[in-house]
């Protein structure tokens, strides 16, 4: 027998501890684009993609808020903060509110619109604080917040005959309150009754036009409309700041703070008292008159603070992808490579990015940054790949833009129509339309890439020695969003590809017989249907995702389900699919189809052969590796999933980390799965935690082993304490006995033996 003795201590690398737990959550949440900041009492809010942020106003600390610190939801629309309470008030998309305590970080829920059975819209427009009271403006009217009892008090209809009203914008005085819709001003007294709609009254404003904001300063109410600051007083409209255009106003004690693209003018009355031209673009401002620092919301600069009386600059920008669009994810070494993309999740016209994260940070290429190397502007990447090799060299597909070379971490090469095979894809080719949708990078350094053409499709390759080669079959035409292309796992000679919309819907496959210069060995075969176990054809009208999983089985991810290829080589010869039943448990012998009424977007397969699979609606499963099991259904309600809507999956096979991409941002979750090993080597086999502290409630994780490998844990004295099987490379303990009593203080072995015995490993785990 082959014995490898590995023994542990605490001296772990800090890097193991930085792992996450087992069945802990990460948020990836977008800081790329401030565009909302809000004073509190000690720190300065950000709102960025819907993700909140704080700046220590003394330290300068950043500090991140979301379902993990104890929010409700994810997808922030709003924020409002009130000095008098030191809450801060938080509206979502889905109706919830939240108040958060900025001195314990406590968290009240409000749930009252999010519970409301109406049909009405739940998107919060506007938010004034008052006396520990709070106005929502809202599509319907105005919502009362009491903010000392934390409940939702009143709502008012201010339109005649109690009707509702697109209430856009809310300003508030000493005694009355303002209301701004899309052509009118509506005003009450703040001591009356304002849920009579007898004590609204309502003016014309001057124009009708786009309001962007209202701000009362000193009695006296400000409009912007239209980029134009009017000013109501004695019941007459007045253009202020001689005219001039903004795109933003907030309050700031006696003045009025006004943005446009020429920086920041401070307006007294009717006129610019000052002009403040530094770092131009900031989106919104407020000004702290304690220290004399205008805060700033600078878009992908982060937080910025301006020292007026010293006049110094600082800013803060914290880590994280670019956007809360993970349009498609792929894992290559231990690298994540994330694009914001577009085609079916509704999201087009991204700008330009690409996310890549590793070792825990994140690195993002923008839109600034591809202009600066090649000059032109580009939305929507949509695929990527890396070199297995060397994973700072990928490439990367930009819609209607060709494709994009990266070496070393830095724009390499940019092939378009003008130096490669491509064709265009609309009438006038040029470099906006040259379509690549799918990229391959095989084991032999060739980059494979499907080219959309409006008179047909091919399937063009970069050699590693940058030569071109063109391939085009009959069954490789008229491709339309071709979102996958991949080797098969049985023979690396096949390609498998699908198209995914309009005529020629389906999945097909090349076998370019190792000869990819050589066309004429080639075969190839497309099915737009497939005939599953019981001689029923398969309907379904858009193909999603596509998946090989560990024993060669395709798995496919259409609007209507899932149904499964058992072997890529037949589809030369025939259309046989499966499909995963599900036996119903009322006796009646019937079964459904997994996920039969389900769109399914995204399909992962883990270590341990099970089906990670994200849907449009109804959030994310984890089913055993027949698919008939579900392990776990993750939603919004049970998880820290910021949404239901799965747009992309993605794991690390090395650590079992799954990246979930939604609909409104990105999150990572600790499988107890990862890839197994080849055999069990003593450079990466550890436990974590280790040591196991007193106050220590997860599960202890033994990392590094051959799938399927049997671990009994002993104590000193050699007794059996627990018993388990790693799936793939982990295996998982619970710190307590067979009896379910957590274990008592001390020194504890890990006996780690192969499926074939011939390999063993001993793992030592201290318990405090």
């Amino acid at each position: 027998m082959k014995r490898l003795l590995l023994v542990l201590f605490s001296c772990l690398s800090v890097s193991l501890f930085a792992q996450l737990p087992m069945g802990g959550w990460k948020m990836h949440s977008a800081y790329g684009y401030v565009d909302v900041v809000e004073e509190g009492n000690n720190k300065i809010f950000a709102l960025s993609y819907g993700s909140l942020m704080s700046v220590d106003k003394e330290e300068g600390t950043i500090e991140y808020y979301n379902k993990l610190t104890g929010l409700t939801s994810s997808n922030i629309t709003s924020i409002r903060f009130d000095k008098a309470s030191s809450q801060l008030l938080i509206t979502y998309a889905d109706g919830n509110i939240d108040l958060l305590d900025e001195n314990t970080s406590e968290v009240y829920n409000i749930s009252d619109l999010y519970n409301s059975g109406t049909g009405e819209n739940k998107t919060v427009q506007d938010i004034v604080i008052k006396g520990r009271t709070a106005w929502l403006a809202m599509t319907f009217g105005i919502l009362e917040i009491d903010l000392r009892r934390h409940e939702l008090k009143e709502t008012y209809y201010i339109g005649q005959e109690a009707s509702a009203v697109n209430v856009k914008h809310l300003a508030v005085s000493a005694d009355s309150l303002y209301a701004v819709s899309d052509d009118m001003l509506f005003s009450a007294d703040i001591n009356k009754n304002k849920i009579d709609y007898h004590n609204w009254h309502s003016t014309p404003l001057p124009k009708t036009g786009n309001t962007l904001a209202a701000q009362n300063i000193d009695g006296t109410l400000y409009l912007l409309l239209d980029s134009l600051v009017y000013r109501y007083n004695a019941q007459e409209w007045k253009v202020c700041a001689d005219g001039q255009k903004y795109y933003n106003i907030r309050q700031s004690s006696h003045n009025l703070l006004a943005l446009n693209l020429q920086g920041l003018d401070v307006i007294a009355s009717d006129t610019v008292e000052q002009h403040i031209g530094y770092y131009l673009g900031a989106r919104d401002v407020v000004y702290d008159t304690y220290t004399g620092i205008y805060w700033f919301a600078f878009c992908t600069d982060g937080v910025g603070c301006y020292h007026s009386r010293s006049v110094t600059f600082n800013n803060f920008k914290p880590n994280g992808p670019a956007f809360n669009t993970p349009y498609r994810m792929r894992v290559t070494g231990e690298r994540l490579f994330v694009v914001p993309g577009g085609y079916w999740t509704g999201k087009y016209y991204n700008p330009f990015a690409i996310m890549v994260y590793d070792n825990g940070e994140w690195r993002n290429y923008d839109d600034a940054y591809i202009r600066s190397a090649i000059n032109y502007y580009f939305t929507d990447c949509i695929d990527v790949v890396a070199d297995p090799q060397d994973v700072t060299h990928f490439y990367v597909a930009v819609l209607g833009a060709g494709v994009m070379e990266f070496r070393n971490d830095e724009f390499a090469a940019w092939y378009n129509n003008d130096n490669s095979p491509f064709k265009g894809g609309g009438t006038k080719p040029d470099v906006y339309s040259t379509y690549v949708d799918a990229l391959l990078y095989d084991d032999g350094g060739n980059l494979w890439m499907i080219n959309e053409d409006r008179n047909g499709s091919a399937v063009c390759i970069l050699t590693p020695d940058k030569r071109w080669v063109t391939i085009t079959h009959p069954d490789i035409v008229a491709l339309y969003r071709a979102k996958h292309l991949f080797t098969a796992k049985e023979n690396k000679n096949l390609k498998i590809f699908a198209n995914y919309f309009h005529d020629k819907l389906g999945i097909g496959v090349l076998d370019d017989n190792g000869t990819i210069e050589r066309t004429t060995d080639d075969r190839t075969a497309f099915h737009r249907e497939f005939v599953d176990q019981d001689g029923k054809t398969v309907q379904y009208e858009a193909i999603y995702d596509m998946v090989q999983d560990n024993n060669n089985e395709l798995w496919v991810g259409t609007d209507k389900g899932i149904f499964i290829i058992p072997k890529v080589e037949d589809m030369f010869s025939g259309n046989a699919c499966r499909r995963v039943i599900i036996m119903r448990t009322d006796g009646s012998e019937l079964g459904d189809y997994l996920l039969g009424d389900e769109r399914v977007n995204a399909i992962a397969v883990d270590g341990a052969n099970r089906k990670w699979i994200g849907t449009q609606n109804s959030g994310l499963y984890l089913m055993s590796a027949d698919g008939t099991e579900t392990i776990e259904h993750f939603t919004t309600d049970n998880s820290l999933l910021p949404d239901n809507s799965i747009v992309s999956l993605a794991i690390n096979k090395k650590n079992g980390e799954v990246f979930i991409g939604t609909g409104v941002g990105l999150v990572s979750y600790q499988s107890n799965a990862a890839d197994g090993k080849e055999a069990i080597p003593n450079d990466n086999l550890y436990a974590y935690p280790n040591p196991v502290r007193e106050n220590f409630e997860g599960v202890i994780t033994i990392t590094g082993l051959i799938d399927g490998t049997k671990v009994k844990i002993t104590d000193a004295a050699g007794q059996l304490v627990a018993a388990t099987t790693s799936l793939g490379s982990l295996a998982i303990w619970d710190g307590k006995d067979m009896n379910g009593n957590r274990v008592r203080s001390g020194v504890y072995m890990a006996q780690c033996v192969s499926p074939d015995g011939k390999q063993y490993a001993l793992v030592k785990i201290l318990v405090m």
